[in-house]
């Protein structure tokens, strides 16, 4: 963000906001960018042929016990959630 805040000539003194430079710069925020690549990963491993080893990884399931204590939150569930929220 300091570089941008540099490119547009304002200081930390200004008391601008962060979004306002970089929607006058027309940058995209890093989350969001990362929000829709993960999207659009999401929709390209549904058109991928089922026969591939990473759509089998997606669609596969592990076998066997669960560990003691809570359970990590996995990526795919994430993913569906990001894309619940665009439809």
């Amino acid at each position: 963000m300091m570089c941008l805040r540099r490119i547009e000539g304002v200081s930390r003194l200004d008391r601008m906001k962060n979004e306002d430079i970089r929607q006058s710069l027309g940058q995209v925020a890093v989350v969001d960018m990362m929000k829709d690549r993960q999207i659009r990963w999401k929709e390209k491993l549904e058109r991928m042929d089922g026969s591939r080893l990473v759509k089998q990884v997606y669609e596969g399931d592990v076998v066997g016990r669960r560990p003691r204590g809570r359970p990590r939150k996995d990526g795919m569930i994430i993913l569906n959630r990001l894309h619940g929220f665009l439809n």
